[in-house]
C-alpha cells in the first residue's frame, strides 16, 4: 500500500470465498465473519490514498458462503 500511494496506483484487496485449500479463504467461515474482518480493516486501508476497494474472487462462492 505505501508504494502503491507514493506511485499513485490503486490497490484492490482480493477476498477469497471458495475451498482454495488455504488459511486465506473465507470458505466455512460464513458472510458475517467476513463482513466483520473486512469492516474492521476498512478504516485502516482507507487511510491509504492507494485503497481502491475489496474485490471478491468468486461472487458464486460469496453467495454460498451463508450466514
Amino acid at each position: 500500500m505505501a508504494y502503491a500511494s507514493a506511485h499513485n496506483k490503486p490497490v484492490w484487496i482480493g477476498v477469497e470465498t471458495t475451498n482454495a485449500g488455504s488459511a486465506v479463504s473465507f470458505y466455512g467461515s460464513g458472510d458475517a465473519v467476513m463482513e466483520n474482518v473486512l469492516s474492521g480493516d476498512l478504516s485502516a486501508f482507507q487511510a491509504r490514498p492507494s485503497f481502491a476497494g475489496y474485490a471478491v474472487h468468486d461472487y458464486l462462492g460469496w453467495t454460498n458462503l451463508g450466514p
